[in-house]
């Protein structure tokens, strides 16, 4: 599995909902429809922090799951870093972090920290 924030995260319009999103890839063909929870375990700005969690449904391969979830932030525009995990259902789990680690195994998909922004 490789987990990814997105790079941008968007505000919705006149209130701090973040949408939180990102990707996960090259799962396991035998776990295609089962359940995997995402959770953001930390998403971090200016010592402010937040976290939160959703299930899904593996996609079959080569398909990539594209995931969001909403929440309530005390940020401003800017960057932030974050941690996140991902857990099949009675299987596999992975965590990522954005900025990266600079000596992870295997080699990140983000190096960079995200960027916020309000539209």
């Amino acid at each position: 599995m490789i987990g990814k924030f997105n790079d941008t995260l968007v505000f919705k319009p006149g209130s701090n909902e973040l949408n939180v999103a990102g990707t996960l890839s090259d799962c396991d063909p035998a776990d295609a429809g089962k359940e995997v929870e995402i959770t953001v375990t930390r998403l971090e700005q200016n010592g402010h922090s937040v976290d939160c969690s959703k299930k899904f449904t593996v996609p079959a391969p080569p398909a990539v799951l594209k995931w969001t979830m909403k929440v309530s932030a005390d940020f401003m525009t800017g960057t932030a870093e974050g941690d996140a995990t991902a857990e099949i259902k009675g299987g596999a789990s992975f965590s990522w972090a954005a900025p990266a680690n600079p000596n992870p195994e295997p080699p990140p998909p983000v190096v960079a920290p995200l960027n916020i922004v309000r539209n």
